[in-house]
């Protein structure tokens, strides 16, 4: 049987049942190779090599320009942590300071509870 994807455009009929599989090896074989040196010596392939190299650079120089983006955003990044644990940590500090107060004014409460009482 054939594979078929759901796409007609990529239909792979070569899995495809072939009562002649001798013909399509004599077809094949006359057909003439594609070299790559002809392609290259065909006229506009300068051009299109040229455009390959263009587009090759092009392409560089974004993968650069991205690579550096995620840098700068990762050192934002950092940076922002660092902000927030000096935050968090001047918080505890302030916590703990009140902490103490609540436990000395409890403290406070308590004794004079305690002389109302006696």
């Amino acid at each position: 049987m054939a594979a078929f994807d759901g796409d007609y455009a990529t239909f792979d009929n070569s899995l495809a049942y072939n009562p002649n599989p001798t013909a399509d090896l004599v077809f094949a074989a006359s057909r003439p190779k594609s070299n790559p040196e002809d392609v290259s010596s065909k006229s506009g392939s300068r051009s299109a090599s040229r455009s390959r190299v263009e587009k090759r650079k092009a392409n560089t120089l974004a993968a650069r320009r991205y690579r550096q983006k995620h840098l700068d955003k990762l050192a934002e990044l950092e940076s922002a942590l660092k902000a927030t644990q000096l935050e968090r940590d001047g918080l505890k500090v302030q916590v703990a300071k009140l902490r103490g107060e609540n436990q000395a004014l409890k403290g406070l409460v308590r004794e004079e509870k305690w002389l109302e009482t006696s």
